[in-house]
């Protein structure tokens, strides 16, 4: 086994503990939220992520719009998406 980098195994350490935040290791450690990060990402491939919500308005909209009759070019044109993604949108709720 190598060694590792000690700033490495300072963040390994922490996050294992689970008694801190990303943002908290990141600040103790004196590094980026982001250096953080890649370092879980190398390291912890599996470990479980947040969930995450669309934040979009678009996907609510392009299926009210569909359910009212029109047609998903003119969604498209009308929301400022793409075609592409006005028919993944729909394929996802199950309209198409």
């Amino acid at each position: 086994m190598t060694e590792q980098n000690p700033t490495v195994a300072k963040i390994l350490k922490r996050y294992d503990a689970k008694q801190e935040s990303v943002q908290q290791i990141a600040d103790t450690v004196g590094v980026s939220l982001g250096y953080v990060y890649e370092v879980l990402r190398e390291h912890r491939p599996g470990r479980p992520r947040k969930q995450h919500k669309t934040r979009s308005d678009n996907p609510r909209m392009i299926v009210g719009l569909f359910d009212q009759g029109i047609k998903p070019a003119k969604i498209a044109k009308v929301l400022g998406v793409s075609r592409t993604y006005t028919y993944r949108e729909l394929g996802k709720a199950g309209r198409v």
